[in-house]
């Protein structure tokens, strides 16, 4: 019996050593999709956006995870990628002001429009939270509208729901400039759920699909699209709510062999990197995620001290379960546990001539240091077309 022991011992630090170096997604993945965003992105039919949670300017631990050193990143970022429409989460005016010194000037910045004081006055530090950046060169900004999430949505500064930050709806109406296209209109809306109460969530979520029930009415023709950090993952109850009025650009994509898109099962990293996509980190990832979808609080970013994990455990058992378990797990087979997503409107209505179809949806810009943000963005591209 003993002589067997071994031979189990050597097969589960085998099985260890596997779980925590695969899959892999290297250098050479990265440059081969960048270089097939950069031919299809040229397409006359194309529209390239991204969404990004840039996170915001803050102490550090690590400090080359500091802003200072992550903008330099960014901004190489979006000059190789030239995307149309980015929705940001998080950042502060003082951040984009910031970034916008080193971006070319055909990219313009929208968020909370006071109509008073420019970018960089205090009364505007959380102006830009779920801002969008365009490109100037092939889009015209025609009108602009920004929620609460709350149950005074009209109400600036509102929150609801035990919400743990003031949550907002971002929403732009484009067209596109010239080039065959001309005259389309792109209906962008952008939003970050909360981050600790998935009540919140959820009727944030409501909210944002009601507001964009009555665009679509407004609107039948244009191309829709929605970006975001939903702090939930799909098959969860904001990924449900919201695909009520949008399909979600990844999953069919997915579906599609005629879409491009890379295996890489999560975007939030917590500066792990590389390391969150490996399959020893999807158990605690789903764990994690079940845990939040249930109603209980969990750590919105990963502890770093014993006394942190004590606090956090302290509070996660504090209060009963608000949802049951099979509605909040994440959808099957966990190896999408994306909180960042892009969601569309691939037939704007039955009598509607415009299709859009995703041809490229993927994880982009994967480091295992040198981060951009402790979110990975997600890019898309689709291609409108007529019946």
């Amino acid at each position: 019996m003993n002589c067997h022991v071994p031979i189990v011992s050597v097969i589960f630090l085998v099985c260890v050593v596997l779980l925590y170096n695969f899959p892999r997604y290297t250098d050479h993945d990265e440059a081969a999709l960048r270089a097939h965003l950069t031919n299809i992105s040229r397409d006359a039919t194309s529209i390239p956006v991204m969404t990004f949670n840039m996170r915001l300017d803050c102490e550090e631990s690590d400090l080359s995870n500091h802003y200072t050193k992550r903008i330099h990143r960014i901004n190489e970022l979006f000059r190789s990628f030239e995307p149309w429409v980015v929705g940001l989460q998080e950042p502060f005016a003082g951040q984009l002001l910031h970034l916008q010194s080193y971006l070319p000037k055909h990219l313009n910045v929208i968020g909370y429009n006071r109509n008073e004081h420019d970018l960089g006055h205090p009364s505007r530090h959380n102006d830009f939270q779920v801002g969008m950046i365009y490109d100037a060169r092939h889009l015209h900004l025609e009108e602009q509208d920004y929620y609460w999430l709350s149950e005074t949505p009209r109400i600036p500064e509102s929150k609801s729901w035990n919400s743990m930050g003031i949550r907002t709806l971002n929403i732009a109406r484009f067209t596109i400039r010239e080039g065959v296209l001309a005259g389309t209109h792109i209906i962008a809306f952008n939003t970050h759920l909360d981050v600790r109460s998935e009540e919140a969530r959820r009727h944030q979520a409501s909210i944002a699909a009601d507001i964009i029930s009555r665009w679509k009415v407004l609107y039948p023709h244009a191309v829709f699209m929605m970006f975001g950090d939903f702090n939930s993952v799909p098959g969860q109850g904001a990924h449900r709510i919201l695909t009520s009025q949008l399909s979600d650009a990844w999953t069919n994509c997915s579906l599609s062999h005629s879409c491009t898109t890379n295996a890489f099962g999560t975007t939030f990293h917590g500066w792990l990197g590389t390391f969150a996509n490996v399959y020893l980190a999807r158990p605690l990832q789903v764990v994690a995620f079940t845990l939040s979808g249930l109603g209980l609080e969990i750590p919105h970013a990963i502890p770093q001290q014993a006394s942190q994990w004590a606090r956090a455990l302290a509070r996660l058992f504090a209060k009963a379960p608000q949802y049951s378990l099979l509605e909040s797990l994440p959808a099957w087979p966990y190896n999408r546990l994306h909180v960042d997503w892009i969601l569309y409107h691939h037939e704007s209505s039955p009598e509607s001539s415009t299709v859009v179809v995703p041809s490229l949806v993927a994880v982009i810009d994967v480091r295992s240091t040198n981060f951009s943000s402790d979110h990975f963005p997600v890019v898309g591209v689709f291609t409108v077309g007529r019946k």
